[in-house]
């Protein structure tokens, strides 16, 4: 019952820093969509909330919607399929790569590693505006510009590990490099987004600070490749860039804020992946199923 109710908690912490992580959340964010009257509309607030988008509707623009995943936004006419705008526009979405999923049906693992992208992107998007504002700021108003640095230097210290240099580091404080593994190794292992995870069997486990990957290597390895070949969809692997001088601010600002929201929930994905396989997790999955399903209160056309 315990691993139960701390199983709960973790999905209940992972939905709230995840704000239209569920098709529930997604559909009710529609308000009188003008589309939804027209029975001949492909596009309707179902078809887009199944789609994962959500409402962004300004008086201007009121078929405007927004992938909470990857921040696709798009304005929609009324006989677009927005299930293939997402598709053919975003392809590496994590929730594209799904295949159009019955959320009613994901498991625990999905659930929390959706949660996790829709909590990078959220955070993202408030510290965004807080970077640019450091960049362009009056000097004059000093009060705001120290807020702005104060949770600029919280998300520093959240994600120490951004930097080829920082993650070095781990593997020198842990001592491999007195255990006879060489400094360009070790500067190689780093560089491709691996920090120090020594284990009594392996001089050379590393693990990714960005999605988690843990991987014992040998110093013969292609540690970039391993990288690649293991976890395509992690944020380092996907923005292919080694080299820290090329990353844009926008590119700089995502990967910290990944490492930071991973940090936070690493220990509810745990709670979870140790739940997948237990009887237990059938009454969470049923708690999840509704969550994610349409309200029954809302009477709306969902189809044409």
């Amino acid at each position: 019952m315990f691993r139960h109710e701390a199983a709960e908690n973790a999905v209940k912490a992972l939905n709230e820093a995840a704000p239209y992580l569920s098709y529930a959340a997604r559909f009710t964010s529609f308000k009188a969509f003008k589309y939804d009257k027209r029975f001949t509309s492909k596009c309707s607030s179902d078809a887009l909330a199944h789609a994962g988008f959500y409402s962004t509707a300004t008086p201007t623009s009121p078929t405007n919607a927004k992938c909470p995943f990857c921040m696709l936004e798009l304005t929609f006419a009324e006989n677009d399929d927005p299930w293939e705008k997402h598709r053919t526009q975003k392809p590496d979405c994590e929730f594209v790569i799904l295949g159009q999923p019955d959320e009613t049906t994901l498991t625990l693992q999905i659930i929390s590693s959706l949660a996790i992208r829709c909590a990078t992107v959220a955070e993202y998007e408030k510290m965004l505006p807080i970077i640019h504002y450091l960049e362009e700021a009056d000097h004059e108003q000093s009060y705001r510009r120290e807020e702005a640095t104060r949770k600029l230097i919280s998300l520093r210290n959240n994600s120490q590990y951004l930097t080829a240099d920082h993650r070095y580091a781990t593997f020198k404080i842990v001592g491999q490099r007195a255990k006879g593994v060489r400094d360009h190794i070790l500067k190689k292992i780093a560089k491709a987004g691996w920090c120090s995870a020594i284990t009594n069997r392996s001089l050379l486990s590393a693990k990714c600070p960005f999605c988690l990957l843990t991987i014992d290597f040998e110093t013969t390895d292609d540690f970039w490749e391993e990288h690649k070949n293991s976890s395509a969809n992690c944020d380092f692997v996907k923005l292919n860039k080694l080299n820290e001088k090329d990353w844009t601010t926008e590119e700089a600002l995502m990967l910290a804020v990944k490492i930071s929201v991973v940090k936070k929930f690493e220990k509810q994905r745990k709670i979870l992946e140790q739940l997948e396989n237990d009887k237990e997790a059938d009454q969470l999955a049923n708690q999840l199923s509704k969550m994610m399903a349409r309200p029954k209160c809302l009477r709306r056309r969902c189809s044409v």
